[in-house]
């Protein structure tokens, strides 16, 4: 899970946070667009779905870009 400041409580709740599963098709992708955001500083868009399906208190991943 991914823990974001600006994201409204999810589904309900206070946490502010993005689930994603190891078998999503985007898992690895995600994995290192995480990385090196955190490793340079890069800014990142993730998007989210106003669904809580994986996680009753996270909303579900939706997309990740990476920003210039």
């Amino acid at each position: 899970m991914v823990y974001i400041d600006e994201l409204p409580g999810a589904c309900a709740t206070t946490e502010k946070r993005i689930a994603i599963d190891s078998s999503h098709p985007l898992f690895e992708s995600f994995l290192a667009l995480a990385l090196v955001s955190k490793s340079t500083g890069t800014p990142v868009n993730i998007g989210y779905q106003s669904t809580c399906n994986l996680r009753g208190n996270a909303w579900d991943f939706g997309l990740i870009e990476l920003l210039e």
